[in-house]
């Protein structure tokens, strides 16, 4: 890593400064980390100069780059609506996440699509309706049942590593890996 992305890193401010703080924190005590870089101008080597960054602050997990995908923020950059296929797929089989007004959804890439609200409801009625199940019944469709034993749904390329099922498929959150 060069001066120049150290240099840079230590005048930002804001959210990035204290996620940056934080991930030192989680590092020097010992936690594995796993981070995600958003490209988020289509620059890869800007997106590798950060995951460098991010190794050399002692992130031992992995630290995957990937373009911006149609959620949250990533709507209005690419002027599109938020879309079942840009999952990664595995959101569909045992993950939730609780936001912090209360919504629940599959995961925290699926905002859009809300289950519940643990502010309304028991988490057990949410892991037992009938919108949880539809929505990995969706998930599960839209990525999963169209893949074949040739091309990983993330990616859509050949991939003979990943079995293209989502209960073995080690792949992340991260469609559209670089390395």
């Amino acid at each position: 890593m060069g001066p120049d992305v150290h240099d840079a890193v230590t005048t930002v401010r804001g959210s990035h400064r204290r996620t940056v703080a934080n991930l030192r924190r989680l590092v020097e005590e010992g936690v594995r980390t796993r981070v995600g870089v958003i490209a988020v101008k289509g620059d890869a080597d800007a997106g590798e100069r950060t995951r460098q960054f991010l190794l050399g602050l002692g992130v031992d997990g992995s630290v995957r780059t990937s373009e911006v995908r149609e959620f949250g923020r990533g709507q209005d950059l690419l002027g599109q609506r938020a879309s079942l296929s840009g999952l990664c797929g595995h959101c569909w089989n045992g993950n939730l996440a609780v936001a912090p007004d209360g919504k629940v959804v599959p995961c925290v890439m699926s905002r859009d699509w809300a289950v519940g609200d643990v502010l309304d409801q028991t988490l057990d009625e949410i892991l037992h309706g009938d919108e949880l199940a539809q929505i990995r019944r969706e998930i599960h469709d839209t990525l999963w049942s169209k893949a074949s034993e040739e091309t990983c749904p993330q990616s859509g390329q050949p991939d003979i590593s990943c079995p293209c099922e989502p209960l073995v498929c080690t792949q992340s959150c991260d469609p559209l890996e670089t390395r």
